[in-house]
């Protein structure tokens, strides 16, 4: 395991699997509401750094194509979700170094937002990525 700046990846840093990077995810954006509500100001924006620059996966390229198969033609949606994350996480981290309180619960409000609408989108496709698509 690696620890940097409160992050912990179970598996290698350079090559970080879908669910690693989404229990990351989730780990941080569990930070990310606490320091809110702890109006730690210095640990909102390192969760909200981790969440903006969390790795992609690392896919060999037969995971590459079943990814493909399961997202199908919503890899365009897929993409967009994922930039939706990131530019709400940014916002967040903008609003904290600044101090603008009410634009970090506007910004947390549109990252919550975003993670809850990709996972509705594309979560039961890839829940059991790493199985074969006639297991999962």
């Amino acid at each position: 395991m690696l620890l940097v700046t409160g992050i912990v990846w179970s598996a290698t840093p350079d090559k970080p699997t879908l669910p690693d990077i989404m229990e990351e995810l989730g780990i941080q954006i569990g930070l990310l509401a606490h320091a809110i509500m702890a109006d730690d100001l210095v640990a909102v924006t390192a969760a909200a750094t981790a969440i903006a620059d969390h790795p992609r996966p690392s896919l060999t390229l037969a995971e590459r194509g079943r990814f493909l198969a399961r997202i199908g033609t919503d890899f365009p949606a897929f993409r967009q979700a994922n930039a939706d994350v990131r530019s709400a996480a940014v916002a967040v981290r903008d609003a904290a170094e600044v101090g603008d309180r009410a634009e970090l619960a506007a910004a947390f409000y549109r990252l919550a937002d975003s993670c809850l609408s990709c996972h509705t989108r594309f979560r039961d496709r890839l829940r059991n990525f790493y199985k074969p698509l006639d297991e999962g």
